[in-house]
């Protein structure tokens, strides 16, 4: 669609069906099928494909009482696998690197970038150029919306979605051109009004994006503060925020789980939650970060009967600022001890840690603190590097479990085709290999595959 030149371009990257796309990049089995995700303990939908979307599967909406639906359409389900769609969204997020230095990742399948200046011209054919680079370099199809602002270019990139045909979408900042589409946009639609607000708007008889970008300022103000403002601002072409190329740091970081059955036994329990406080610990290496508490929070769920019914979490103050996975295992497991009551079924646990510094700079305690705790931050670090190399819980800490029955229940998990090296993809030849690096047609050539129990080559990519 047409353009005109503008100083300042911004562009909304969204991933299409992000976790379903992941699904069918590596099983062309599953393209052009519905494909379902299904969250931990293969509870709800969480991901659905345009097919899967079409036949009108809800989101959220807890898989068995779906299956009948599944089986008449011949839907597959997949387990949430997040190792691959980290990885993935690794991969995406790097090739729009390439394609501007301006970048801001928004979420693990969006990213908002700066328009670079020599594509201020014609911001429709580089949106276009970068879709297909990112579809032909990682296999992930992207919606690209371009506009002045970060919330015009979340309504471009809503209607790149559905209303475009190349899923590009450059939004001009003409009264009439945004009258027409706005419009089109229903106000909880916008990028920062939830649905307490708008459902404020609905009585005041805002009902649309255009409603709200010409509603009074001063009431908008007065009834949404700063937030309100500035939304309606970016409507009206003003852009009020820039990029963030660097996130700001966590204030705080969790890990936990849903347990696929109630958990009495306290070793059990004991076992979960050291690995959480493990979890917690990478993290917070990962971000460079040190905490000064940690919290556990238990719950045995909300359909328990009432007088055995517990959810509560509980803090306390480590002895040190750390990021060494012994001590925060310590102090979770001194937690659970104080909180555990023997005969309950528990649901849920959680390990959490706030108060978060960076590393390098962090308050330093008056007294010489415990030396082990330097040795269990470099034996930590040393885990992290082998890990790293050859893949998630390569060396675990044994106090996490072995077999750990207390993990969520992915009965229909995919192979962690990238980062795993036993799950890498696995490809048979027309042509057995003969020579040296030359390769020689079997039967004459006859053009047909040969797979390993035909005598064909097979090769890991």
């Amino acid at each position: 669609m047409p353009s005109t030149p503008s100083g300042n371009r911004v562009a909304v990257v969204d991933c299409n069906n992000f976790y379903a796309t992941c699904e069918q990049v590596f099983d062309p089995s599953l393209r052009g099928r519905p494909v379902v995700v299904l969250s931990n303990n293969d509870g709800c939908v969480i991901a659905r494909s345009a097919e899967a979307r079409a036949l009108g599967i809800p989101m959220g909406a807890p898989a068995h009482l779906l299956m009948s639906l599944f089986r008449r359409h011949d839907v597959v389900l997949r387990s949430s696998n997040f190792a691959l769609y980290a990885d993935m969204s690794r991969r995406v997020m790097q090739v729009l690197r390439e394609a501007t230095p301006e970048l801001e990742v928004y979420s693990i399948d969006e990213a908002f970038l700066r328009i670079p200046s020599f594509a201020l011209d014609d911001p429709a054919r580089w949106g276009k150029a970068l879709r297909t680079r990112v579809l032909r370099w990682t296999g992930i199809a992207v919606s690209v919306g371009i506009a002045s602002t970060r919330t015009l270019a979340k309504i471009a990139n809503r209607l790149a979605k559905h209303a475009s045909e190349d899923g590009v979408w450059v939004l001009e900042d003409d009264e009439e051109t945004l009258r027409v589409w706005l419009s089109r946009i229903r106000v909880e639609e916008v990028w920062g009004i939830g649905p307490r607000m708008a459902r404020i708007l609905h009585r005041h008889g805002i009902h649309t994006a255009w409603d709200f970008r010409e509603a009074p300022a001063d009431w908008i103000r007065a009834h949404f503060s700063v937030t309100g403002a500035r939304t309606q601002m970016e409507l009206r072409g003003r852009p009020t925020t820039g990029l963030l190329p660097d996130p700001p740091p966590r204030k705080s970081l969790r890990s936990g789980r849903t347990f696929p059955h109630p958990v009495t036994r306290f070793s059990t329990l004991r076992e979960a939650v050291a690995a959480f406080a493990a979890r917690v610990g990478e993290r917070l290496r990962e971000e460079s970060a040190v905490a000064g508490r940690l919290g556990l929070y238990l719950s045995t769920g909300p359909h328990r009967d009432p007088s055995h019914r517990i959810s509560d979490m509980v803090w306390i103050r480590l002895p040190v600022y750390t990021d060494a996975t012994p001590l925060l295992i310590q102090a979770a497991h001194h937690l659970l001890e104080a909180m555990y009551r023997k005969g309950f079924g528990y649901k849920k646990a959680a390990v959490m840690t706030d108060d978060l510094y960076p590393r390098d700079r962090f308050p330093q305690p008056l007294f010489p603190s415990d030396p082990r705790i330097a040795r269990w931050r470099q034996i930590s670090a040393a885990m992290d590097r082998i890990n790293q190399t050859w893949g998630r819980d390569t060396v675990r800490w044994a106090i996490t479990g072995i077999h750990r029955n207390w993990q969520s229940r992915r009965q229909r998990l995919s192979p962690a085709y990238t980062t795993r090296w036993s799950d890498l993809p696995r490809a048979s030849t027309l042509f057995r290999p003969r020579g040296r690096g030359r390769f020689r047609p079997r039967n004459g050539g006859e053009d047909r595959a040969l797979f390993p129990d035909q005598g064909g080559a097979e090769w890991r990519l």
